[in-house]
C-alpha cells in the first residue's frame, strides 16, 4: 500500500536537497554578486521595518510619549539607512558587515554573562569572530559566503541522499 506521506516528505526533501545545491553553488560562483543581492535585501527589510516603526509611532495610543517618539526616530533611521543600502549596494555590504559584527560580539558578551564554562569559550569565540569581520568586512564576508556555499552543497547532498534513499528502507520488511 503506498504512502503518500511519505511521498510528500520523500519529494520535499528531495526539493529541499536541490534548492541547498543551486543557493550553494550560486554563493561559490558570485559570492560577491550574492552578497551585492544579500545587501539590496537588507535594504528592503530595513526600510519596511522602518515604516512600520513609524506607523507604531503614530497608533497605539497606550504607548507614552516618550516610546512613541523613541519608534519614530528609531522607524526614520532604518528607512534611512536602507535607502543608504539601496542607493549604494557596497555600503549595503559594509552595513551588513557592521551589523553581523556588532551581532556576534553582543552575543559573546551575552555568553560570557551567563557564565557558564563553555558559554565563556563559545562567547570568546563569538567576541573575536565579530572584531574580524568588523575590521576585515570584505574578506570576512566574501569567506563566510564561499563557506556557506560549500556548506550548502554538501548539505543539499546528503538531502538528496536521504530523499532518494529513505523510501527504500521505509519500504524493507521488518525483521521480527
Amino acid at each position: 500500500m503506498a504512502d503518500p506521506g511519505g511521498r510528500a516528505v520523500r519529494l520535499s526533501t528531495i526539493t529541499a536537497g536541490a534548492l541547498s545545491i543551486l543557493t550553494g553553488v550560486i554563493l561559490l560562483v558570485w559570492p560577491g554578486k550574492t552578497l551585492l543581492f544579500v545587501a539590496a535585501m537588507l535594504g528592503v527589510w530595513l526600510i519596511i521595518i522602518g515604516i512600520v516603526r513609524v506607523a507604531q509611532a503614530f497608533s497605539g495610543k497606550e504607548r507614552t510619549r516618550n516610546t512613541r517618539i523613541l519608534l519614530g526616530v528609531s522607524g526614520l533611521l532604518y528607512a534611512i539607512v536602507g535607502t543608504v543600502c539601496l542607493s549604494d549596494l557596497f555600503t549595503g555590504v559594509d552595513i551588513l558587515s557592521v551589523i553581523i559584527g556588532l551581532v556576534w560580539i553582543v552575543g559573546g558578551v551575552a555568553e560570557i554573562a551567563w557564565r557558564k564554562q563553555s558559554s565563556i569559550l563559545l562567547g570568546a569565540l563569538s567576541i573575536v569572530a565579530g572584531l574580524v569581520v568588523l575590521i576585515w568586512p570584505e574578506i570576512s564576508l566574501l569567506t563566510m559566503a564561499l563557506v556557506g556555499g560549500v556548506w550548502l552543497v554538501a548539505f543539499g547532498v546528503l538531502q538528496l541522499v536521504v530523499g532518494l534513499v529513505q523510501p527504500r528502507a521505509a519500504s524493507q520488511p521488518q525483521g521480527g
